[in-house]
C-alpha cells in the first residue's frame, strides 16, 4: 500500500509540564484511530515536547500518563486534512488509577506552525451555496 501524501494527513503535538510549570519527560502519548482502532505512540522528549506524524485525518482519542501523575484522556478530537493539533497538557500529581477527561472541543484552536488560515468546506456547504453553479 503506497504511502499517504503529505497534504492528505494531520499531526499533533505538544509540551507535557507538571503544576510547577516544569516540563516531564517520559510521558507517554498514544493516538487511538476510534474508527480504525489503530494507534501510534510517542514519548517526551528532555523538554517535555512530542510530535505525531503523519496521522490519517479522523476522530481521535489521546491518553497522556506516566506513573506517578493521574493520566489525562482527551476524547472527540477529529482532525481534519493537513491541520497541525498542538496543545499543552499540565500532568498533576497522583495515583495512576485517576484520569482526568478532557474535551478536545474546550481546548483553544490555536495553530502554532503558521499564521495560515484555513477551513474546511463539506459537501453540504457547497450544495447549500445560492449559486447556479455551486461555485464556491
Amino acid at each position: 500500500m503506497p504511502a499517504p501524501v503529505h497534504a492528505q494527513t494531520a499531526t499533533i503535538g505538544g509540551r507535557i509540564i507538571d503544576q510547577t510549570e516544569e516540563v516531564v519527560s517520559g510521558v507517554q502519548v498514544t493516538a487511538v484511530n476510534t474508527l480504525t482502532n489503530s494507534s501510534r505512540v510517542d514519548v517526551t522528549d528532555d523538554t517535555g515536547l512530542f510530535r505525531l506524524t503523519n496521522m490519517t485525518p479522523g476522530p481521535y482519542l489521546l491518553t497522556i500518563e506516566k506513573p506517578g501523575f493521574k493520566a489525562i484522556h482527551i476524547d472527540d478530537l477529529v482532525l481534519t486534512v493537513n491541520q497541525v493539533f498542538t496543545f499543552e497538557a499540565h500532568l498533576e500529581i497522583g495515583p495512576v488509577a485517576t484520569t482526568m477527561v478532557v474535551k478536545a472541543s474546550d481546548l483553544p484552536p490555536i495553530e502554532l506552525e503558521n499564521a495560515q488560515i484555513s477551513n474546511v468546506v463539506d459537501s453540504k456547504r457547497i450544495t447549500d451555496l445560492p449559486l447556479l453553479t455551486r461555485d464556491p
